[in-house]
């Protein structure tokens, strides 16, 4: 096991080991992981960091999806 600072941590809040399985949930249901990590995974991290809560408010994460389907319209 590497140690030291998790770089997918750092860039999506998500340990590396759970973006595996959001990764093969993607390819299972024909989404693009790195569309999904893109404009979705990293934007929420983005705001949550700036967020006095530990989770976004429902209202902050549906502009966060519905600026990402905007990507593929």
């Amino acid at each position: 096991m590497k140690k030291g600072i998790d770089k997918t941590f750092m860039d999506y809040g998500i340990r590396r080991e759970d973006l595996a399985i959001v990764e093969a949930t993607c390819e299972l249901n024909g989404i693009d992981s790195d569309w999904l990590e893109e404009y979705i995974l990293k934007p929420y991290h983005t705001e949550k960091s700036k967020s006095e809560y530990p989770v976004l408010k429902e209202k902050e994460a549906e502009k966060i999806v519905s600026k990402a389907l905007e990507q593929i319209k």
